[in-house]
């Protein structure tokens, strides 16, 4: 499941903001100055009434996919009247 991301991101001293001349995405936390170790923590980007899409790994200095992500479902919820 991934997480609600909520609220500016307190930033490391390290982390930076524009790689590549790309902005870095609020999720990704960089380990270097480069960005050439990070971290990604997913977030929820869409959300239906039955299921949540997460967004996931997207290196530093990318583009991320304009296609929203695929949205996952519990299996309780199938067949239920609107799913």
């Amino acid at each position: 499941m991934c997480l609600t991301l909520g609220g500016a991101q307190a930033l490391k001293p390290q982390d930076t903001r524009v790689i590549k001349g790309i902005s870095l995405q609020a999720h990704v936390h960089c380990g270097t100055l480069d960005c050439g170790a990070y971290d990604v923590q997913p977030f929820v980007r869409t959300r239906s009434r039955f299921g949540t899409g997460c967004f996931g790994n997207v290196p530093p200095g990318t583009t991320p996919n304009p296609r929203p992500p695929p949205e996952s479902y519990l299996v309780k919820d199938v067949g239920k009247p609107g799913f």
